[in-house]
C-alpha cells in the first residue's frame, strides 16, 4: 500500500466503490444489462488487494483494525516493538515535571501496554486464519494461512508475550505511577492472547483445515499446542537441573490451567427466558461445535496429562519454596480438573 494512502482521506477504495455503485453504463437499460460490466469492474479486486471489502465473519489476518494491507504482521510487529521500546525510554523525560502529578506518565505508560497488546493481537490472528476475498461464482473465497507463517506467529508470541519484554517492566516508571498492579496488568494481556489462541473456534478451524488439506499440508492443533507448550512451560521441558519460576510465569501458568478448566468444565448456562433467545432450535446452527463434540476436548485433556507428568518430574528439582508450592498447587488443580471432567 503506498505510504501516502495511510493518511485517512477519500482514497482508492472509495473511488472504486463509488464507480461500481453509481457510474452510468452506456447502452445498459436494465440492471441485468449492467451486470457484465459490473462484474468486470469487480474483478479488479483480483489484482488490487486494497479494493477488496472483507468477507463477513471470516478469520482473515489481513483484515484487522489498525493493520493495513497484506504485509507480514510478525515483521511489522517486531519493528513496532523496537519503536515502542524507544518510546518507553522517553516517557520520564517527556512526562516528569516538577510540581506536576504523574497522571500523564501513567496515561502514556498505559498506552504503551495497550499498543503492545495490539501488536500481539495482530500476530495471534495469523494462527488458524484464512485469506479471504469475496467472490460470486468465480472461485474459492477462503485459503488457509501457510503453515510456516502460523508457526512463525506462535514463535513471536512465545518470545514477546509469554516471556515478558524486560523493557516493559521499567522500575523507574512503575514506582512513579503505582504501588502495585504491574503483575496483574501484564498477566491480563498475556491471558488475552492465550484465550484467543486456544479458543474453540480457532482450534476447530485448524481441525477442519487439516481434514480438508490432508495430513502434513497445514498447521495442526497438535502443533499449535506443542508450540505454545514450548513458550509457556519452558522451565519444565528439560529433565535435569533445578527449576525456578518467576512471578510473571507463575501467573501465566496458573492462568493456562484455569483456562483449560473453563473449557473442559464450563459453568452451566443460565436458563433462557420463555420466548427469548435460545429457544429457537436453529439458534446454534452457525456456532462452532463445543469441546465435547470435536477433537478439542481430547486436545485439552492431553495437554493436562502431559503437564501433570512434567510437573511431577520437576517437583523434586524445585529451586526455591515458592516454585515448589507453585508446582504442588498446579498438580492439585489439574487433578481436580480431570476428575471433574471424567
Amino acid at each position: 500500500l503506498p505510504v501516502d494512502l495511510l493518511i485517512p482521506k477519500v482514497g482508492p477504495y472509495d473511488h472504486f466503490a463509488v464507480k461500481w455503485g453509481y457510474s452510468v453504463i452506456p447502452g445498459a437499460d436494465t440492471p441485468e444489462e449492467e451486470l457484465p460490466t459490473l462484474d468486470r469492474w469487480a474483478r479488479m479486486q483480483d489484482t488490487v488487494p486494497w479494493f477488496r471489502f472483507t468477507t463477513a465473519g471470516a478469520p482473515d489476518p489481513n483484515a484487522l483494525t489498525e493493520a493495513v494491507g497484506d504485509e507480514d504482521a510478525v515483521q511489522s510487529s517486531t519493528l513496532g516493538l523496537m519503536n515502542l521500546r524507544r518510546v518507553v525510554d522517553m516517557l520520564i523525560p517527556v512526562a516528569e515535571e516538577p510540581g506536576e502529578s504523574y497522571e500523564l506518565l501513567e496515561d502514556l505508560y498505559g498506552n504503551v501496554i495497550s499498543q503492545w497488546g495490539r501488536y500481539n493481537g495482530h500476530v495471534a490472528a495469523i494462527v488458524g486464519g484464512a485469506y479471504t476475498q469475496e467472490k460470486y461464482g468465480t472461485g474459492p473465497r477462503f485459503e488457509p494461512v501457510e503453515e510456516e507463517r502460523q508457526e512463525e506467529a506462535v514463535q513471536f508470541l512465545n518470545e514477546n508475550v509469554f516471556n515478558v519484554p524486560a523493557w516493559l517492566l521499567d522500575r523507574d516508571i512503575l514506582m512513579r505511577i503505582e504501588a502495585a498492579g504491574t503483575v496483574d496488568r501484564i498477566g491480563s494481556r498475556q491471558m488475552q492472547v492465550l484465550n484467543s489462541l486456544l479458543s474453540p473456534a480457532r482450534l476447530n478451524r485448524l481441525i477442519e483445515f487439516e481434514a480438508l488439506e490432508g495430513p502434513g499440508q497445514t498447521y495442526t492443533v497438535a502443533e499449535l499446542l506443542r508450540d505454545i507448550r514450548d513458550g509457556i512451560w519452558t522451565e519444565f521441558q528439560s529433565g535435569s537441573g533445578n527449576v525456578a519460576v518467576d512471578v510473571y510465569r507463575r501467573n501465566l501458568q496458573r492462568g493456562y490451567v484455569e483456562l483449560l478448566n473453563s473449557r473442559l468444565n464450563p459453568p452451566p448456562a443460565p436458563p433462557a427466558a420463555p420466548g427469548g433467545p435460545g429457544n429457537d432450535d436453529d439458534d446454534d446452527d452457525d456456532e462452532a461445535p463445543g469441546p465435547i463434540l470435536s477433537d478439542v476436548r481430547p486436545v485439552y485433556r492431553g495437554e493436562l496429562r502431559w503437564l501433570q507428568e512434567s510437573l511431577q518430574d520437576a517437583l523434586p528439582r524445585s529451586a526455591n519454596d515458592i516454585t515448589r508450592l507453585h508446582i504442588q498447587d498446579l498438580l492439585m488443580e489439574i487433578e481436580d480438573i480431570l476428575d471433574d471432567d471424567a
